[in-house]
């Protein structure tokens, strides 16, 4: 079963081997169809790369007393992973600030 965009291209394919089968409606409408699916594409690989896992890194920020320490940090947003429960085992599997995957694998 074909999505909208496939059935969008299918069209274009087929108009280009066959002009006249296709109306010029229908071809504004595929058109139409593949620049939203252009438009969407940036938007797209933005949440893939959000998605995909990273490790967290040492990151240096103030702690309570104001004193620099060492914290694991969200790769992305460079902000300490929360461990809401004070454990050491807490290992959330998103970025409470941005969202990002955390892959806790061999940490």
């Amino acid at each position: 079963m074909n999505n909208k965009y496939q059935d969008a291209l299918e069209k274009m394919f087929y108009y280009n081997m066959m002009p006249n089968d296709i109306t010029e409606e229908e071809l504004k409408e595929c058109d139409k169809l593949l620049q939203e699916l252009v438009n969407i594409y940036p938007k797209y690989l933005k949440l893939k790369a959000r998605a995909t896992p990273k490790r967290p890194e040492m990151i240096v920020m103030k702690g309570f007393n104001d004193q620099l320490e060492n914290h694991l940090g969200c790769k992305i947003c460079k902000k300490q992973i929360i461990n809401v429960y004070s454990n050491k085992n807490c290992r959330p599997k998103f970025c409470y600030h941005c969202g990002q995957a955390l892959d806790w694998e061999d940490i």
